[in-house]
């Protein structure tokens, strides 16, 4: 499978969503919660969003 991030996006990722996660966990808002979706996004190198809209543009 083909990854769609490249390693500078997947590392800011990875440092975002832990800063996310730990405010999340300190008493932070519920939005923060998309801190798990970057964690999953940043360790496989797949962002589903992206794929979906990298595919729909390269159709037309």
């Amino acid at each position: 499978m083909k990854l769609y991030l490249s390693s500078y996006k997947r590392i800011f990722r990875g440092i975002f969503s832990i800063i996310l996660l730990t405010w999340l966990i300190i008493g932070g808002p519920i939005w923060t919660i998309v801190g798990v979706y970057l964690l999953l996004t940043s360790s496989w190198g797949i962002c589903p969003i992206k794929n979906y809209y990298y595919k729909r543009k390269n159709n037309r």
